[in-house]
């Protein structure tokens, strides 16, 4: 049914979003303590990011399917999220900001990983968790798995092909 899985980064993969530091950062700063970036960069380069199962989740799936990372994220906060995670050589596509055109919800990310496996996109499977991803999967034609996470599960996913609760389910549908 597929040959390729196309993956969104922040939210599935690793829970990264850059919106963490700014929610930290004006917290902190109403209790008097000023975070700065530096220092946030220290933590998050000592935390465990990866969201649970993908360590185990990834590789079968790679063993089954060729795998691309399609993700907003500036190459070195990307960098910095996967520097211990082991999981880009399971990849063999990896496009991040300034890979492409215009980012989500506009289609060319997703265009360009297509383009870039040589795949046909019906044959491609987009998993994302947001609504901004789910648009620009389904603006460049391709079928789209959401997994919503705690910050997009409120979104509209009504053009999904699925909505999950988890990786372990989509790997349950691919690898099953």
């Amino acid at each position: 049914m597929f040959d390729a899985i196309l993956f969104d980064n922040d939210g599935v993969l690793v829970d990264t979003e850059p919106l963490y530091f700014r929610a930290n950062q004006e917290t902190l700063a109403g209790v008097g303590i000023d975070l700065d970036a530096a220092t946030y960069v220290e933590l998050v380069d000592g935390a465990d990011v990866l969201i649970p199962g993908v360590a185990d989740i990834v590789p079968a799936l790679a063993r089954r399917y060729r795998l691309a990372i399609v993700t907003s994220s500036e190459p070195a906060p990307f960098a910095r999220a996967h520097a211990r995670t082991g999981l880009l050589d399971h990849f063999e596509v990896v496009l991040k900001q300034g890979d492409y055109g215009r980012a989500k919800p506009e289609p060319d990310p997703y265009l360009r990983a297509v383009e870039r496996l040589g795949v046909a996109g019906e044959r491609c499977l987009v998993i994302e968790d947001s609504e901004r991803g789910l648009r620009a999967a389904k603006a460049a034609g391709l079928r789209c798995w959401v997994i919503p996470s705690a910050l997009t599960a409120g979104g509209r996913f009504d053009a999904a092909d699925a909505v999950l609760d988890g990786l372990g389910a989509a790997a349950a549908r691919l690898l099953g």
